[in-house]
């Protein structure tokens, strides 16, 4: 027997509520929401949210942020390319030098992993939802 997979359907939590809080459940049937499951919404409480801050700003507020977000970026970058050359100007290198006792061997590497992660981390995910 073959068991064909059906695929989970998630809904927006915000219609959710609004199915909870009005107790219409035609609010879900005209957006083709399942009856049964509309009328569970109406049974169950709805559930807490954890949410993204940005979704609620105007395209405009998220313009701002990215153009402040740039110079921030920029002044940094400026500032690392000069600590860059001072380096090199100094002459300082780590080769041929030995890393210091256990204790802040482990802060250098914890440092470092702290980096790595910043880094290297996966963007989130974000799924525009009709308002």
């Amino acid at each position: 027997m073959v068991n064909a997979a059906r695929s989970q359907q998630i809904y927006d939590h915000r219609l959710r509520n609004l199915v909870y809080s009005t107790g219409r459940i035609e609010i879900a049937l005209d957006r083709g929401v399942p009856r049964s499951n509309a009328r569970g919404w109406l049974r169950s409480s709805p559930r807490e949210v954890f949410s993204i801050d940005e979704l609620e700003h105007s395209v405009e507020e998220l313009r701002e942020q990215v153009f402040a977000l740039r110079e921030r970026n920029s002044k940094l970058r400026a500032l690392l390319r000069l600590f860059v050359i001072l380096l090199r100007i100094s002459g300082f290198s780590l080769s041929n030098t030995r890393l210091p006792a256990s204790t802040e061997k482990q802060t250098i590497l914890r440092a470092v992993d702290v980096w790595v992660a910043n880094c290297y981390q996966r963007p989130v995910a974000v799924i525009a939802l009709p308002s």
